[in-house]
């Protein structure tokens, strides 16, 4: 069993070594970091994730999601995963509010495209249609 206490320095050490970093190096510590073994710990890096999800940085939402994820399913095959049940259908939450939001601007972005060919396309014809007069 490790330590709570050891976990909660090492997920210390490794927020400040991520505070040093920014964009891709950033985003690379974020995958690719270590995961707490205690749930009450790992609780806390699920919680650290949010505002990192939040962000004005592509690769950093997206690697901040991952390990969100990450840290979700640690906490889902934990022992002690019924005393994190809240704490994980909150941070569940999160997960699927970002998925709906990028959900959304896609189909805003299909949209806004769709429109700007179809407008195109019917400037053509009427170009067309007037020159062949």
């Amino acid at each position: 069993m490790s330590d709570p206490l050891n976990d909660l320095r090492q997920l210390d050490e490794f927020h400040q070594q991520l505070s040093r970093r920014e964009g891709p190096l950033q985003a690379a510590l974020l995958r690719n970091g270590p995961l707490p073994d205690t749930t009450e710990v790992l609780m806390e890096a699920g919680i650290r994730c949010i505002p990192l999800i939040e962000g004005p940085e592509p690769d950093v939402t997206d690697a901040a999601l991952d390990r969100l994820t990450a840290v979700c399913f640690k906490l889902k095959v934990s022992p002690e995963a019924d005393g994190s049940r809240e704490v994980l259908e909150q941070l569940g939450a999160v997960i699927e509010k970002y998925k709906r939001r990028e959900a959304s601007d896609t189909r805003l972005g299909c949209a806004l495209i769709t429109g700007l060919v179809a407008l195109i396309t019917g400037l053509i014809l009427l170009i067309i249609y007037f020159v062949t007069r």
